[in-house]
């Protein structure tokens, strides 16, 4: 660490960690362990430098990241079709199930899908 370029480089890099943690916003670092003292060890080097580390793959982190962004996508969904028909979640759910066994349908989504077209032609369905 002598190399004053090499210190500045790391120096920037250690004050943009900081600067995304002020906003709530983090670095996370995905690396598989073969033991929990190895996951122990990264994960106090990487809080260190400001980072979360997560003891995964690539493969299974995406996966994850994958899933949770469907599912918060959902649940956007599902609020904006409460809202836009006046209904209750609970009431959307029974809504959503009758749709899906009139029409034969596999997938929540298709039947969400199915109510945003209709609300966005400005017809409320009814029971």
């Amino acid at each position: 660490m002598s190399d004053p370029d090499l210190r500045h480089t790391y120096a920037t890099y250690r004050d943009q960690l900081a600067l995304r943690q002020k906003h709530n916003k983090y670095t996370y670092v995905v690396y598989p362990v073969a033991s929990s003292e190895a996951y122990t060890l990264h994960k106090a080097i990487w809080k260190t430098r400001g980072a979360k580390f997560l003891p995964l793959t690539a493969d299974e982190f995406f996966l994850m990241l994958n899933e949770g962004v469907r599912r918060a996508h959902a649940q956007q969904g599902i609020a904006d079709l409460t809202e836009l028909f006046g209904w209750p979640p609970a009431e959307l759910t029974v809504r959503v199930e009758k749709i899906k066994d009139a029409l034969g349908l596999q997938d929540d989504e298709d039947a969400y899908r199915l109510l945003r077209n209709l609300g966005g032609l400005g017809i409320a369905a009814r029971s």
